[in-house]
């Protein structure tokens, strides 16, 4: 799913999205891949797919995987202050909080700070993923708002055959 910041669906719009990733999710045991940033709108309503839809039963066979930057990450350079025993610099902060309720979380590091053009990553990764399985998993990708840099992602996307659903 491909999303931006300052993206935000109508509230319609939201509700009826929210419910078909669930039914599709949990009926075809999909693979939902984000960029797990909290502050994108999207990224928001496919945890609170995951969550409620584990309230409503625990045993549900879905994955939201988050594929983002680890330079784009809130305080991870406490982190890697940390485990270096380096003095932290208090005035670079990164910008995106991870969404808590994906079930799963890559995070590359790409040398690279607060960027938000990790789609190149998550998208090869998410055609590895579908066409390296015992079975082909089928493949969608779901334009929600987006910058420019979208555009690369969708073209490439076109390019190996992936159906697109855009979200005005």
């Amino acid at each position: 799913m491909i999303s931006d910041p300052y993206s935000t669906p109508h509230i319609k719009i939201e509700k009826e999205l929210l419910q078909g990733i669930s039914d599709a999710a949990t009926a075809s045991g999909a693979l939902i891949i984000t960029s797990g940033y909290k502050e994108e709108s999207i990224v928001e309503l496919v945890g609170e797919v995951v969550f409620k839809s584990r309230i409503k039963n625990p045993n549900i066979n879905f994955s939201a995987i988050a594929v983002g930057k680890w330079g784009n990450i809130q305080d991870c350079q406490q982190l890697e202050s940390f485990y270096n025993n380096e003095s932290v610099n208090h005035e670079e902060r990164r910008k995106y909080q991870l969404e808590l309720n994906h079930t799963h979380y890559i995070l590359f590091d790409d040398g690279t700070r607060n960027s938000l053009d990790e789609g190149e990553f998550a998208a090869t990764l998410a055609r590895k993923i579908s066409k390296g399985a015992r079975r082909r998993i089928p493949l969608i990708t779901i334009l929600v708002g987006g910058t420019l840099h979208a555009l690369d992602e969708i073209l490439l996307d076109l390019k190996h055959g992936v159906p697109i659903i855009v979200v005005e």
